[in-house]
């Protein structure tokens, strides 16, 4: 499972048009990875619960890469037993990951996760960049 934020990761704050190439771009680097390691796009940003993400996804040609279960293409948007020391994201993603019953998984983010959880750390100023792929592969051989 290859777990997507949005916010930091494919859209910045300084973007204004969801249509520029360099956003376009970002999200071709996703696409490289979920395809290169043969794994399906959750999306586990905030913005799983707007109407408007499947317009987005598909405006960036992510949508063909989600996973195909109709009800568990995000994380879930109530955790169980919610640990408020811990990371929301990764324990909104460690409850997906047991649903699903899947292990490998990388998680592209510009915010933390759980310990042991195989993160992607983004810099929220650049958003995904090319050398993000090679050091995404770096981190799931070494997650194997």
């Amino acid at each position: 499972m290859l777990y997507l934020d949005i916010d930091g990761v494919l859209l910045l704050e300084k973007d204004r048009d969801v249509s520029h190439d360099i956003i376009k771009r970002r999200a071709s680097h996703v696409a490289w990875l979920a395809n290169s390691l043969n794994m399906p796009i959750i999306v586990s940003s905030q913005r799983r619960i707007s109407d408007d993400i499947m317009i987005l996804l598909g405006s960036l040609d992510l949508i063909d890469l989600l996973y195909g279960h109709r009800d568990h293409w995000r994380t879930p948007l109530k955790v169980d037993d919610m640990d408020d020391d811990l990371s929301v994201r990764g324990q909104e993603i460690r409850q997906h990951l047991r649903v699903v019953g899947a292990r490998r998984h990388l998680i592209i983010d510009d915010t933390p996760v759980l310990a042991g959880q195989t993160h992607l750390d983004i810099d929220p100023a650049l958003g995904i960049a090319f050398d993000d792929r090679a050091r995404g592969l770096a981190l799931m051989n070494k997650a194997a």
